[in-house]
């Protein structure tokens, strides 16, 4: 109105649109173009930040085509550590499982592969909270959790890990083709609540947040190169800016490179070499220790196997290291080293862990009493710690 004398705008119109229920306002009448992009569009003076804070700098060169003077803030970045259990900080793996469609779209082969990655950083040390999953479809979202839900309870013990599965109240919608996606109906409150737990969302629904690890599965994957609403640069861009350490893509090359915009991005990471069939896990004590994985069955949950080198990590104790096999990754919060002791309350030798208290140690010496009972006075044995 006439009485607004200043008006300043904040925002994205790189980031996604305005979502916008009827599909055919937004083909014929543009109705997702907020205000603040259609005043761009036509010169309205305006500012850009230039500098970035939350990923990596080999993530942020990706972003130049969208934002061509992105500058990394360094004194922030420089804590933004590069996953010690992969070869690469961010990759590309390609695969040629086809896609299917009943009301959304989905791929199962993407949801092993993701599902086993995601097992892996867990088992690696990352805390589930800091490992997400994105997909462009609600069908692809709900088979992802359904596979981790799953994964979780048969590769943990779930007393271990109780809530290894988070989701949110809504999840965004497909308009692409009018009919395909329908809002998520809402989350339980067990389900939103701030737990420790593997985050799995949408694309769009993530917008805004962020993660250590991302691991993106783009689902699209047939012979027509069709990407549907996946083609659009906004989502791109959402997908690719939400990892701080680490960024994987599972996805169909052929397909994507079929979208001028995803063809730029993958030309980007076959520049760098980090793009292809073969994913590389490393160990993170012994690095010359590797596997490469071409399907989801080759990521090594719980393989002994994988690195066989004594882990020899230095227990809290400070006098002990840690004689187990280096794999699969195991904490070393607790020193169970089985030490002798002499204790106090008896003067008998006994065995206790090396954290464990000497008030919680059960002395078992045999030792000889005088029966008191009725007429008895025969020597018996018991063990020390039973006073009956």
């Amino acid at each position: 109105g006439p009485w607004v004398q200043h008006l300043i705008m904040i925002g994205d119109h790189q980031q996604l649109r305005p979502p916008v229920e009827t599909y055919a306002l937004c083909r014929k009448h543009n109705f997702d173009i907020s205000m603040m992009e259609r005043l761009m569009n036509n010169q309205l003076p305006h500012g850009v930040l230039q500098t970035q804070n939350r990923m990596r700098p080999e993530f942020s060169q990706l972003l130049r085509d969208i934002y061509p003077g992105l500058k990394d803030n360094t004194d922030v970045i420089k804590d933004r550590k590069a996953p010690m259990c992969m070869a690469n900080s961010m990759y590309f793996w390609h695969h040629d499982g086809e896609e299917t469609s009943d009301r959304s779209f989905k791929n199962l082969e993407e949801v092993a592969r993701v599902t086993q990655l995601a097992l892996w950083f867990v088992q690696q040390g990352y805390r589930p909270s800091e490992v997400t999953i994105l997909t462009p479809y609600q069908g692809q979202t709900r088979e992802v959790r359904k596979s981790m839900k799953t994964a979780l309870s048969k590769v943990f013990r779930m007393e271990d890990h109780p809530d290894l599965l988070q989701s949110k109240p809504q999840e965004a919608v497909d308009t692409s083709k009018g009919s395909k996606g329908a809002p998520a109906a809402p989350a339980t409150p067990e389900q939103t609540a701030p737990q420790e737990k593997v985050q799995v969302h949408t694309i769009d629904r993530y917008q805004g947040d962020e993660n250590e690890i991302v691991i993106v599965s783009l689902t699209r994957s047939n012979k027509k190169g069709n990407t549907g609403f996946l083609k659009l640069l906004n989502r791109r861009c959402v997908a690719q800016s939400r990892a701080k350490c680490g960024m994987y893509f599972v996805g169909n090359i052929p397909t994507l490179q079929s979208s001028p915009h995803w063809n730029t991005l993958m030309s980007s990471m076959t520049e760098l070499g980090v793009i292809g069939r073969t994913l590389t896990l490393t160990c993170q004590r012994h690095p010359q220790n590797k596997v490469n994985a071409t399907l989801a069955s080759e990521i090594p949950i719980n393989d002994s196997e994988f690195c066989k080198v004594p882990c020899r990590e230095p227990l809290p104790c400070g006098l002990h290291v840690c004689k187990k096999r280096c794999q699969p990754w195991h904490p070393h919060k607790v020193c169970r080293q089985e030490v002798p002791i002499t204790l106090v309350r008896c003067g008998h030798k006994a065995i206790r862990e090396c954290s464990q208290d000497e008030d919680e140690v059960k002395c078992r010496q045999d030792v000889l009493f005088i029966c008191h009972g009725e007429g008895c006075t025969k020597q018996h044995a018991r063990k020390c710690f039973d006073d009956d």
